[in-house]
């Protein structure tokens, strides 16, 4: 695969200097950053050689490449649009500018309450502190498995290796008697 050829593509299908905001890459994919999404012709990226997948999510062209690949395309983007190499927190930041107001204040709200929502959420929090503590018999328990684990599975050992053991009976005779359970 010629990398500056996918690269070169890549720069004409999504609108060339002139759309482009900032570019990067993560494992398998090539983060763009457009200015104007109608000018980007994502159908026609996701028909260039070695192209897997291309979508939008966050403010992002991402178009997937494969692990290994990604690198080098992405060396090859830089060169071909002028653009400096930029981090993904980057991108990301510049995608968050281009979504509108209503977009933005969601991202917003959600970066301010997601982390606080497991203490929200939390069905055991008791008013004291205090009797959140391991209690003296679980404690003694835990220590005691911690204690007989490793001495346990090093004592752990089959019985036999032999694959039709003699303590085994094998028999090809049907069952002769059977138990009833008599109901009340």
């Amino acid at each position: 695969m010629d990398y500056r050829k996918v690269a070169e593509q890549i720069y004409e299908k999504v609108g060339k200097k002139e759309n482009l905001i900032s570019a990067a890459h993560c494992a398998t994919r090539l983060r763009l950053v457009i200015a104007d999404n109608n000018r980007c012709d994502s159908k026609a990226v996701e028909e260039i050689e070695g192209v897997k997948g291309v979508f939008f999510a966050s403010g992002q062209l991402q178009i997937i490449l494969g692990t290994g690949t990604v690198n080098k395309v992405y060396d090859e983007f830089l060169q071909v649009s002028g653009l400096s190499a930029a981090t993904k927190a980057e991108v990301k930041q510049a995608a968050a500018a281009q979504q509108n107001v209503f977009k933005r204040a969601i991202k917003t709200l959600g970066d301010i309450f997601v982390p606080i929502i497991p203490a929200i959420s939390e069905p055991n929090i008791k008013q004291k502190p205090s009797s959140q503590k391991i209690t003296l018999p679980i404690a003694k328990s835990i220590k005691f498995f911690i204690m007989m684990l490793p001495a346990f599975l090093a004592l752990v050992k089959p019985v036999s290796t032999i694959a039709k053991p003699g303590c085994i009976k094998n028999t090809n005779a049907a069952p002769s008697n059977t138990q009833r359970v008599s109901s009340p």
